[in-house]
């Protein structure tokens, strides 16, 4: 019986760059045949027509015949008169079996490989830009380097065993206190027994979506987000479902509308990345009721929840959940510095075992040392005064921004939601183009980003992400004058 999706599904198959190097009846191509390889798109699915895939895609029918024909002739896709496109069998389309590709040998991979090497090419091509107002970057100088220091030696000479460590979960001591901090300051609701430490959050998102989802399972991404951990889906085979990102956060309704019985749901409720905005306590709670309806999960990605500005930090939707239904997720490489490599996952009881057996085999496990010496510094009450200190030092940063744009980009800039965060958004005046922006900037050292890279499917937004914590409030204007200069 021949399979139909529905259509606005086909927004999180392909991504059209009409500013990309790449064709787009290649682009069109290319993604379609990854969904195939990797078994987003089973066989005998029936594809929507071609004026309807051109109007999703913003592009020409003909640049769609172009992709269609040369899917049909590699044997990806079969024509039939009268009844449409479909997918075809499996044993037509095993890639170990084409021999040539534009002229060039393709060596059999997995599918894993095939949905990740556009990632593997990203970080190839990267461009060298500069470092002022990168995003995600903490401010360097202004951390307590003589105390950690004295701190990590300390923890070293105590240390006496060379052995692996067998606290596949992490010291205790790091647990603890980061389970203490998290009651606390983020009401959350945990004990040490739930907390994992991980080489950083990705590691532990990776580890969460290979125990929850299977492949071809639905996930919600919030969109606008974070796009690796649209790779981490991928990773798993399972399929990407884009939810609208509005004032009041993700759009649960429209996430229920078009995958209502997807397995998984990532958010970033306290600061959205990378809008900014705050998700509504309506909202947090509409989501929550259908995991828990629904029998789904939540991953809470908290990663710069502490630093807000206008008024009290906003309590982590894992403190609202009864159910069990969120996996929170934190860091401490933008709180302290990147280079630390350490996060944690506060697992539901019942999934801690499950995690763990998924956790063994992948050898992701932080060095002691420095979990114990994170654990001394949080115990020792550093952590807590840095944090104030950090807020106190990003706010100044922040209102110098403010002040900057205001003064010299008034009408071509306008700034997103500001009231948290290590970064807030630009949105460009219509006039402005998005890449021409972002290149003049990296030109005079300046690191902004693209907000429409971010965009998992149209309608895209264009912008600039600006980061808010590596350059000192009083260098911010003299770096936004001579960005104004560039391109006014």
């Amino acid at each position: 019986m021949p399979r139909k999706l529905p259509n606005t599904l086909y927004l999180s198959l392909v991504t059209v760059d009409p500013d990309s190097a790449v064709p787009l009846y290649r682009q069109i191509y290319q993604g379609l045949r990854d969904a195939i390889i990797a078994g987003r798109l089973t066989a005998e699915t029936k594809l929507p027509s071609t004026r309807d895939l051109a109007t999703i895609w913003g592009v020409s029918r003909n640049t769609l015949r172009n992709a269609f024909d040369q899917l049909i002739a590699e044997g990806y896709l079969e024509a039939i008169v009268g009844r449409g496109t479909f997918v075809a069998e499996a044993r037509m389309r095993q890639p170990a079996l084409q021999a040539v590709d534009n002229g060039e040998r393709i060596r059999p991979i997995s599918n894993i490989g095939h949905y990740l090497e556009p990632f593997g090419r990203n970080v190839r091509h990267a461009r060298s830009r500069g470092n002022a107002f990168a995003v995600g970057i903490p401010d360097k100088q202004t951390f307590p380097h003589e105390i950690w220091n004295r701190i990590v030696n300390r923890c070293q000479r105590r240390q006496q065993s060379t052995t692996y460590s067998r606290e596949f979960k992490g010291i205790p001591a790091l647990r603890e206190a980061i389970a203490s901090y998290l009651i606390s300051a983020r009401g959350v609701r945990c004990s040490a027994e739930q907390i994992d430490i991980v080489p950083g959050a990705v590691s532990g998102m990776l580890v969460t979506t290979l125990a929850l989802l299977n492949p071809g399972d639905q996930a919600w991404l919030e969109n606008p987000s974070y796009i690796n951990i649209g790779g981490l889906i991928n990773y798993r085979g399972a399929e990407v479902v884009p939810v609208p990102v509005d004032c009041q956060g993700l759009d649960v309704q429209a996430g229920i509308d078009r995958a209502p019985n997807a397995r998984l749901a990532y958010v970033t409720p306290s600061h959205q990345y990378p809008l900014g905005v705050t998700m509504s306590l309506a909202r947090r709670q509409q989501l929550l009721g259908w995991a828990a309806d629904n029998h789904a999960w939540i991953i809470e990605d908290d990663y710069d929840s502490e630093f807000r500005y206008d008024g009290p930090p906003i309590t982590a939707l894992q403190g609202l959940d009864t159910d069990q239904r969120v996996i929170y997720v934190g860091t401490f490489s933008k709180v302290m510095f990147p280079s630390l490599r350490l996060g944690y996952v506060v697992l539901p009881p019942d999934l801690v075992d499950v995690y763990t057996g998924v956790k063994l085999p992948m050898t992701l496990h932080a060095p002691t040392l420095l979990q114990a010496a994170v654990a001394e510094f949080m115990l020792e009450g550093h952590f807590v005064r840095h944090i104030r200190a950090m807020r106190k030092h990003y706010q100044a940063c922040r209102d110098a921004l403010i002040t900057a744009v205001a003064r010299h980009l008034a009408g071509a800039i306008t700034l997103g939601a500001h009231d948290c965060g290590m970064h807030v958004v630009g949105y460009l005046a219509a006039e402005f183009d998005e890449s021409t922006v972002v290149n003049a900037a990296n030109k005079l050292n300046i690191a902004i980003t693209p907000l429409s890279n971010d965009y998992l499917a149209p309608p895209k937004k264009a912008g600039i992400i600006i980061g808010l914590a590596n350059v000192r409030p009083d260098e911010i204007d003299g770096y936004i004058a001579q960005l104004a200069a560039a391109i006014l």
